[in-house]
């Protein structure tokens, strides 16, 4: 996935070997159909690592399912999009996750 090696070298940096907290959202499925678990990670600091993932523009508000903070993310990600924070600095159109795509069939044209 594009900008996947900089999320990955991000989320270490904030993580690893940290006691983090998995918060579980109960406004929607608590797992998706992949069986994925949809949770929130809180670091030590009191910091949500998902916020700071599309916050730096590390990651994309994940606009698939329903969750509690969905507008905040979609915001979030408005942001880091219109100041070109990590991904949004150079990525094309079709780089792009295709579900994100056809959600937001207005981004990048």
């Amino acid at each position: 996935m594009y900008f996947g090696p900089e999320a990955t070298e991000f989320t270490a940096s904030r993580a690893l070997n940290q006691q983090v907290t998995i918060l579980i959202d109960t406004a929607s499925d608590e797992r998706d159909r992949y069986g994925r678990l949809l949770a929130y990670v809180r670091l030590p600091d009191g910091t949500i690592l998902n916020e700071e993932l599309v916050r730096c523009g590390f990651g994309y508000a994940y606009l698939t399912y329903p969750h509690s903070h969905f507008e905040d993310y979609r915001q979030l990600m408005d942001q880091a999009m219109q100041e070109e924070r990590g991904l949004w600095k150079e990525v094309k159109r079709d780089q792009l996750p295709k579900w994100l795509q056809q959600k937001r069939p207005e981004l990048l044209r």
